[in-house]
């Protein structure tokens, strides 16, 4: 990554050093999104990624197994094994992403290679969730790769 940040003459991402050791930076969002084109075209979905991504909304289109269904899906990656941040905006600007521009939010937890597919209208506005403990109540969204509502 430093090579490239060189030869564009830029410099590289910040990296965050969480608790417990885990590192964050700018590309991991970047990373999970490419993760999760890869784990849908396994699965024989079709991803459609918009040009350019709409503000606040989703980041792909997905085509449910060639069946013509679309999904519009947000994706998010986890700075922990057990919370995930699923916000709009900045840091001084979070808001709830709106129900109507999103179908689904697949989170990656980091540190545990585990996906949660979860359909928006059972996020309740939330900013924040807790999916790491099997007490979670969205336990039934964890690989929930049919996008089942």
């Amino acid at each position: 990554m430093n090579n490239l940040c060189e030869f564009l003459d830029e410099e590289p991402p910040k990296e965050h050093v969480l608790k417990g050791g885990h590192v964050f930076s700018a590309y991991d969002g970047e990373v999970v999104e490419k993760i999760f084109d890869y784990e849908m075209t396994m699965r024989g979905h079709i991803v459609s990624i918009p040009n350019p991504k709409p503000q606040h909304s989703y980041d792909c289109i997905v085509d449910l197994n060639n069946s013509g269904k679309l999904i519009k899906v947000q994706v998010k990656s986890s700075k922990t094994e057990d919370e995930a941040m699923i916000s709009s905006g900045t840091n001084k600007n979070k808001k709830p992403y709106d129900l109507n521009k999103i179908d689904f939010i697949c989170i990656y937890l980091k540190g545990s290679n585990r996906w949660f597919n979860i359909p928006m209208r059972v996020l309740e506005g939330k900013l924040k969730l807790r999916l790491g403990k099997n007490k979670s109540k969205y336990m039934m969204y964890k690989d929930n790769w049919e996008f089942k509502l």
